[in-house]
């Protein structure tokens, strides 16, 4: 009888040890997600930043069309100042060049943020199944927690 008795408390110690166990892993699970919302606000910024990138591009096409159109209008409407129109063209061309650089620019920000997001989306996949197997391990001990109260029940029964 002492020997289960003492069994039985070396089985709580165990139990006690191993929801310690769980309580940190549970933490650690926290800490990640908080890390996570983290690298959601930097994900959210650098698609503010791709918009407003985007809408720079936009407006410097819709500047660049409406130059055109005026060079254009200019050459028909006056056959001299062949110079000046050149100059033009090429302050126009700069300018197209800049917009493709921003294109480009865009173009990896948007690369950039679709990989922060799959990364994302994995660690949160991670941190999703570990939460399930603390959660069935949780549930398991629970189960032989309830095990041993009903064992620790009948050998007290038995003592009486």
């Amino acid at each position: 009888l002492a020997e289960r008795a003492r069994l039985h408390q070396e089985r709580d110690r165990e139990q006690a040890t191993r929801e310690e166990t769980l309580r940190e892993r549970a933490r650690a699970v926290e800490q990640k997600e908080g890390e996570l919302t983290s690298r959601e606000r930097t994900l959210r910024a650098l698609e503010r930043e791709a918009l407003a990138t985007r809408k720079q591009a936009e407006d410097s096409e819709k500047a660049v069309k409406a130059q055109k159109a005026v060079v254009e209008t200019h050459r028909q409407s006056l056959g001299r100042g062949q110079n000046r129109l050149k100059v033009e063209l090429a302050n126009l061309q700069s300018q197209e060049n800049a917009l493709a650089a921003a294109r480009g620019e865009l173009s990896t920000l948007q690369q950039a943020v679709q990989d922060r997001e799959n990364a994302a989306a994995q660690r949160e996949k991670e941190l999703q199944e570990r939460e399930a197997k603390l959660e069935a391990r949780a549930r398991a001990q629970a189960s032989e927690k309830r095990t041993l109260l009903v064992l620790d029940a009948e050998l007290r029964q038995q003592a009486k």
